[in-house]
């Protein structure tokens, strides 16, 4: 995938997950379906009967889609994107659409080695559009092809900035 640890390209951000329930969870299936950590402790509250914190959580109730239910629906529209407090993006919960807003982001120039830190440049992106089914390694940008998804996930990150960041 296109990026790296400290990067909001899925791949700094795209991790497996094993999750063994025997009785559960269908023994070798896999999954392909969207959640992002934050949905980890309401899935768990949910499962052992625990009680959710009083204050607001980001963080839905995935069983359904862990479980491989048929036709569980993320509860999520969209998830934000930051790394280290900053906001880059949404993607659209089902997975397929990631809008990045314009940033700054680090591309390696020459990998680490034994224990030695790489060698980094930075390079900038526009706000862009990536399809993540038909090109899950974030090469094409796809804004002007998709203007109505494009608008659509703008205006979950104009939402969400106002919310958390304004």
């Amino acid at each position: 995938f296109r990026g790296e640890k400290a990067t909001t390209f899925d791949g700094g951000i795209r991790v497996p997950l094993i999750i063994r329930y025997p009785g559960h969870i269908e023994e070798n299936s896999v999954s392909h379906d969207t959640f992002f950590s934050i949905d980890l402790l309401p899935t768990f509250a949910h499962l052992t009967g625990a009680s959710l914190p009083q204050n607001e959580i980001d963080g839905k109730n995935v069983w359904d889609l862990i479980a491989g239910k048929e036709d569980a629906e993320n509860p999520h529209e969209y998830y934000s994107i930051t790394l280290r407090g900053d906001f880059h993006g949404v993607m659209r919960a089902d997975g397929k659409w990631k809008l990045q807003l314009p940033h700054a982001y680090r591309v390696p120039l020459r990998g680490g080695r034994d224990g030695s830190a790489g060698v980094y440049t930075h390079t900038e992106i526009d706000t862009s559009l990536f399809d993540l089914v038909h090109d899950p390694y974030e090469k094409v940008n796809v804004i002007r092809e998709y203007p109505d998804i494009a608008l659509e996930l703008i205006q979950h990150a104009e939402q969400h900035q106002k919310r958390f960041y304004d």
